[in-house]
């Protein structure tokens, strides 16, 4: 087991009154580019809360499908999707800056994660552009992805991510939000999940154990039990004698 992990949340894309909640319970932060969900002012704000607590800031790039809140792959070029992902990840760090912060990662969110993840391509050419425009930002990506591979070629910082709300079809991949055990509901199995993840374990839905190696977990914010899972997840680190921080880059 480690003696740190990271611990991030999504946010940025519900409310004001939910980032609040989590922030204090994490270590680092996804903050959504208005292009799938949130506006300049509620971007701004939660911004400003995780500078003065101390949360490593990240930019959470997305399809530009509000409707579908960035869940859903698009069909675009991929030079239309680098254009995309870097205005998003641009404005987020002018936000960042223009509060006396700095931009330390970058998380795709919903479908274009798995996209990245799943289609190494794709990732090569997104990841190309992103490790010009910025060099110095770390990638999050799931846990024993292609992903890593095509990162460390391009000289940029891989974080490997497990998700402490979600559910595994195996070691490399969720259940597809379309199907309705996508997501942890109960309590007692949410704790075997985290507490498997923080050992770097998976169970998987056909009954396998895989062993991972995980440096950041994720919450997400528009989940009914995110907040009281976030102060859970601190309270199962403090229960494994694990210390919160954001990676180290």
């Amino acid at each position: 087991m480690r003696d740190a992990i990271d611990l991030n949340c999504d946010v940025g894309e519900v409310s004001w009154e939910c980032d609040a909640q989590l922030l204090p319970f994490v270590s680092s932060c996804n903050v959504s580019c208005g292009a799938h969900a949130g506006d300049l002012s509620l971007i701004t704000a939660t911004v400003r809360e995780a500078l003065r607590l101390g949360v490593a800031i990240g930019a959470h790039p997305a399809y530009p499908d509000r409707k579908n809140f960035g869940r859903t792959s698009m069909s675009m070029s991929a030079e239309q999707l680098l254009h995309e992902v870097l205005e998003q990840c641009d404005l987020l760090r002018g936000v960042v800056r223009s509060l006396g912060g700095h931009l330390q990662h970058i998380k795709p969110h919903g479908a274009l994660y798995h996209d990245l993840a799943q289609q190494p391509k794709l990732a090569d050419a997104i990841l190309t552009g992103v490790s010009q425009a910025f060099p110095k930002c770390a990638i999050f990506g799931l846990a024993g992805s292609a992903l890593a591979g095509i990162c460390q070629e391009l000289g940029l910082r891989f974080i490997a991510e497990g998700f402490a709300d979600r559910r595994y079809a195996s070691a490399t991949a969720l259940v597809p939000r379309s199907q309705s055990n996508a997501t942890l509901e109960d309590t007692i199995e949410f704790q075997e999940h985290f507490d498997r993840l923080l050992r770097g374990e998976i169970l998987d839905t056909q009954n396998r154990l895989n062993q991972v190696s995980i440096e950041t977990i994720c919450l997400h914010s528009d989940t009914p039990h995110a907040s009281a899972w976030s102060q859970l997840a601190n309270t199962r680190l403090k229960a494994a004698h694990v210390r919160l921080a954001p990676p180290a880059l």
